[in-house]
């Protein structure tokens, strides 16, 4: 892979340095149907169809996800959650 080859991935890690980030998710306790990761994708469809017509270029990416530090940096955990 060329520099520049390498650099785009990697920028994909960062979400392209967006301003903002919205990860759409379910809890494990529902994983294992199709139900699940289909409200998912109507969520997801419905967030970037309400971006467009507002206006607001958007993407689907789900590079970020799989660098899952990255991911954790931008969650807010029950462990980590400030009262």
């Amino acid at each position: 892979m060329t520099r520049r080859g390498q650099d785009w991935v990697l920028r994909g890690f960062r979400q392209f340095d967006a301003p903002v980030s919205v990860v759409v998710t379910y809890d494990r306790s529902i994983h294992g149907g199709d139900i699940a990761p289909f409200d998912c994708g109507a969520v997801t469809n419905a967030l970037v169809n309400a971006a467009w017509s507002r206006g607001l270029g958007c993407v689907v990416n789900s590079q970020g996800i799989m660098q899952s530090p990255w991911c954790a940096s931008m969650r807010e955990s029950p462990t980590t959650r400030s009262s």
